[in-house]
Formats: C-alpha cells, sequence, structure tokens
C-alpha cells in the first residue's frame, strides 16, 4: 500500500507522517509540494490514497484535483482543510473521499485514513457541525460555509 502526501507544510506532514506510519507500518509514502508536481511523478506502484493539503499553491484547484483523479483513479483523496472551511462544498462535489482540518486529533486521522482505505466517506466532527449549521440556517446561507 502507498500513501501520497501533498503539502509544503513540514509540521503537517511530520505529523501526518507519524500517524500514517503508527497505522500502515508497512507502508510506503510519497511526497510532493503541489498537486501538479504529482502529475510529473512516477511512483513506481499505485497510490491507494492521497492527503492534500488544501493550504499548498494549487490545492484548491479543482480543476486540477479532477485531472489528478483521472490520472490516478485508485486513489482515494483526504483533504486536509486547515481552517480553509468555505471549500467544503467544493471538495465535497468534487467527490473527495474524506475532508478533515487543523481540529482533526490523530485519532480522527487515523479513522479518515481507515475509511479512505476501505474507499468509505468520511467527514471530521467539527467538519459535520458547519455543514449541520449551513443546513439549519436554511437554503439562504447553504453553500457557504464561511466559520
Amino acid at each position: 500500500m502507498a500513501i501520497l502526501i501533498v503539502t509544503d507544510n513540514p509540521t503537517l506532514n511530520i505529523g501526518l507522517r507519524t500517524i500514517i506510519i503508527g497505522e500502515f507500518p508497512d507502508i510506503t509514502i510519497f511526497e510532493a509540494e503541489t498537486l501538479q508536481k504529482t502529475l510529473a511523478l512516477n511512483f513506481g506502484q499505485p497510490v491507494n490514497i492521497v492527503v492534500l493539503d488544501a493550504g499548498v499553491a494549487d490545492g484548491k484547484n479543482i480543476a486540477l484535483l479532477d485531472t489528478f483523479k483521472r490520472a490516478y483513479p485508485q486513489a482515494a483523496v483526504v483533504v486536509y482543510l486547515g481552517d480553509e472551511f468555505e471549500y467544503i462544498y467544493a471538495f465535497a462535489k468534487a467527490g473527495i473521499t474524506a475532508l478533515i482540518s487543523r481540529k482533526s486529533d490523530a485519532v480522527e486521522v487515523a479513522e479518515a485514513l481507515h475509511r479512505a482505505h476501505k474507499r468509505l466517506r468520511f467527514v471530521s466532527f467539527d467538519i459535520q457541525q458547519i455543514l449541520l449549521s449551513d443546513i439549519a440556517a436554511g437554503p439562504k446561507v447553504a453553500g457557504k460555509a464561511k466559520h
């Protein structure tokens, strides 16, 4: 099994690597600083999960994400939103597998990875709360997750 981490944030990278290695001891981890760079790489084996940091230079480029998904159709995509909640709906519509945020702890990130490996959807608790608030607010606010 292989996981690709797309981030330019060294602290996030270290945290993700620690969780991934703890949960999947025999894993191969690849890294890239942008989504665009992943399209030029040959990993030598199928990538099962991609953890995309929405904060990278092209991390919110949905068209590029679609191109990536066509190039790696077997890869489940886990998006780390950080605090950029205004992109929740765009990523959900793009068909990503999981959404996590800065508030996601190690247990929640591990659960997102395990569910992504099984191709099951996952949304972190704080993002669920934002979505529920938007639904409760009615159609005037829905689609504008600004928290």
